[in-house]
């Protein structure tokens, strides 16, 4: 006793029709039309056109690279600076340690 016949379902005889890989195909080639096929390829030219628009306006110039080169050497400056202020607090800092250790005097 099957599922089918307490419900009253009628059994089904032979094999169940599956579709076939053409008929898939066919499906998936209606969906696809031209005229959207049109359409992504304007997209995509168009979004390519306006990246190489873009990249060319914010490209870096001769001027930019100038600009640059002087801030890295101006960084480094004042890196060169502050060891070089470091280095001569440090000996100031020695030298008045120095000096104000005295020897002591016993008055007696």
């Amino acid at each position: 006793m099957s599922i089918r016949s307490l419900y009253g379902v009628p059994e089904r005889k032979g094999q169940v029709k599956r579709a076939a890989v053409p008929e898939i195909a066919g499906l998936f080639g209606a969906m696809f039309n031209w005229s959207n096929a049109k359409l992504l390829a304007a997209a995509m030219l168009a979004g390519g056109a306006g990246g190489w628009f873009a990249s060319k306006l914010t490209a870096k110039g001769e001027s930019d690279m100038d600009t640059a080169k002087k801030a890295f050497q101006n960084e480094r400056a004042r890196a060169d600076i502050g060891y070089l202020r470091t280095r001569l607090q440090d000996e100031y800092a020695k030298s008045k340690a120095a000096d104000d250790e005295r020897t002591m005097r016993l008055l007696s």
